[in-house]
């Protein structure tokens, strides 16, 4: 009984020290990425007189992860490389 009470008050206190949020994933980061090119994809079509029909985010590699807090919540700031392919409609 002695070792359940500790190893319970052993797990809530390992679980205080960390702050629960799990670094963002490839998937997450994509969509991230997404719904920030999505913002800025109508400025492009204008400027480079484009039709853009979507884009694909490929080879993503995330060269450094830094948690923080922004507003009292967690989050991260990520730096990294990824290839962007637009697709746009083929010109006769």
């Amino acid at each position: 009984m002695v070792r359940l009470v500790v190893v319970a008050a052993l797990l809530v206190f390992l679980t205080a020290c960390g702050n629960g949020v799990f670094p963002p994933n490839r998937s997450l980061i994509k969509k991230a990425i997404a719904i920030q090119l999505e913002k800025t994809q109508q400025e492009l079509s204008e400027q480079l007189d484009l039709d853009f029909q979507g884009f694909e985010i490929d080879h993503l590699a995330i060269a450094k992860k830094i948690s923080l807090m922004v507003q009292h919540l967690p989050s991260y700031h990520l730096q990294g490389k990824y290839d962007l392919k637009f697709k746009i409609p083929q010109h006769d």
